[in-house]
């Protein structure tokens, strides 16, 4: 069973395509079946790396940049989607790792000053 499947079971995710952080504060025990890493003894080894490579990334961007709805003093400039939409982050099929729609350009975002 590959990970895409068991994130998407509608048994243990009710409403699995909707972004609901606070589902994982909720129900402590969905925190087994999340296997983005894989668990266990083949556990992937550089999951550290990547969690704390994320939360640098994401912070830096989202500290330096606001939105147009949202500025704050200080922003260096905006970030916006560009030519995207749902279908371009929609899983289309899975061949062992999800993959979307054939042709899709994936996110694309704009930073402007």
């Amino acid at each position: 069973m590959t990970t895409t499947l068991l994130h998407h079971d509608e048994n243990i995710f009710p409403d699995s395509r909707t972004f609901n952080p606070e589902r994982w504060i909720e129900n402590a025990r969905l925190e087994r079946y999340l296997v983005s890493f894989s668990k266990g003894s083949r556990q992937c080894v550089g999951m550290n790396l990547a969690y704390a490579e994320l939360f640098l990334w994401l912070g830096n961007v989202f500290r330096r940049f606001g939105s147009k709805e949202v500025r704050f003093t200080g922003d260096e400039g905006i970030i916006e989607l560009v030519d995207t939409d749902i279908t371009d982050v929609e899983i289309a099929r899975d061949l062992l790792a999800p993959m979307v729609r054939e042709g899709s350009k994936g996110v694309m975002i704009r930073f402007s000053l």
